[in-house]
């Protein structure tokens, strides 16, 4: 089996935006009411609310936590629940029940993968999640080992959390990571007292959700970042700068996705449903085989659907999820994808 597979430069200019630990109670005068504020206030950033019900969804629906969630996702933010894995020793099984009662009792957009694993061995732990979640119609699965993991673990989730610790990261060891892409990280610091926008700038290059927050252990998630809309603020102006510099010509130009779907033996399947996604959002859709327009500097995934006997099997390189990340294809990207099928 073979096909090919042209990979899409990485760049960072690309949107940066806020990952919350949304810890508390929903209710009048909460931080989620704060959180819906800074959305409003501030569109043009991506942002992310990671809500934990009962150290996971619980066994049952709490009311409260439906309207906070509809009100979330109506303001434009991307909600997803907390899972623990512990560290890959939770049974899959386990991890998957919960994750189809996020699904069934609060429509979230995904899940958030706590206690990740950073160790080699594991990764068909974290991709076999991810691709369940994405059965059931999540958009998102975030990992969050807290720490450095090998590349290996790049594409097992959406993105991974990979600095969690008191103080901002370092924009060194940041930027170390840039050769992989932007769009695979995202940090969280607590114990920041100040927010630095010149700190942030730099760092949003590297990182494409950050949280910074004045909290403090035992338990610094126990209310929301003190400085949240200024955060929010910065980094609308970063969005804003990219913006300013695509339209004079500073960043790369729009690319292309062209999608083939084949069976085993590479016979060419046509009329498979295939659906690309940003920011986990559905914006283009097409039968195959077909060609999707992508913005330069942005991230995607290229989703592909069964259909019939078809099944899908895996992309040309080997990846099985059925949605294919994209990182940051640059100008003129021509990205050819094949999709194979069983039957």
């Amino acid at each position: 089996m073979s096909a090919t597979h042209v990979a899409a430069a990485s760049t960072p200019q690309t949107p940066t935006g806020i990952i919350v630990p949304l810890y508390g109670y929903p209710g009048s005068g909460s931080d989620w009411g704060n959180l819906v504020w800074a959305k409003q206030a501030n569109p043009s950033v991506p942002m992310i609310a990671v809500i934990d019900p009962a150290n996971g969804p619980g066994s049952l629906q709490d009311p409260n936590f439906v309207n906070g969630i509809d009100s979330l996702q109506s303001a434009g933010v991307v909600v997803i629940g907390y899972v623990p894995t512990g560290y890959a020793s939770t049974k899959i099984g386990t991890v998957e029940s919960e994750i189809a009662q996020y699904k069934t009792s609060y429509g979230v957009n995904g899940v958030y993968l706590d206690q990740m694993s950073n160790v080699e061995g594991y990764q068909s732990y974290y991709s076999t999640l991810t691709a369940y979640a994405e059965s059931l119609g999540m958009t998102i699965v975030v990992g969050n080992p807290g720490t450095s993991v090998p590349s290996s673990y790049i594409g097992t989730v959406s993105f991974m959390v990979i600095y969690e610790n008191s103080g901002a990261p370092s924009t060194g060891s940041l930027s170390a990571l840039a050769s992989y892409g932007k769009a695979n990280y995202a940090f969280v610091a607590y114990g920041v007292p100040n927010l630095d926008a010149s700190y942030v700038d730099t760092a949003a290059q590297y990182a494409s959700y950050i949280y910074l927050t004045d909290g403090v252990m035992p338990n610094p998630y126990a209310s929301e970042s003190s400085y949240l809309d200024n955060l929010a603020t910065v980094l609308s102006a970063y969005d804003s700068s990219l913006n300013a510099a695509a339209t004079n010509g500073q960043v790369d130009t729009p690319g292309t996705i062209t999608v083939t779907t084949v069976n085993q033996d590479g016979q060419e399947i046509f009329g498979m449903y295939t659906v690309l996604w940003n920011n986990g959002n559905p914006v283009q859709s097409c039968f195959s085989p077909c060609t999707l327009s992508v913005g330069g500097g942005q991230s995607y995934q290229v989703e592909v659907e069964n259909y019939g006997q078809y099944v899908f099997a895996e992309w040309g390189n080997g990846w099985q999820s059925s949605y294919f990340p994209v990182s940051e294809p640059a100008s003129a990207t021509q990205l050819s994808l094949w999709a194979f099928y069983s039957t």
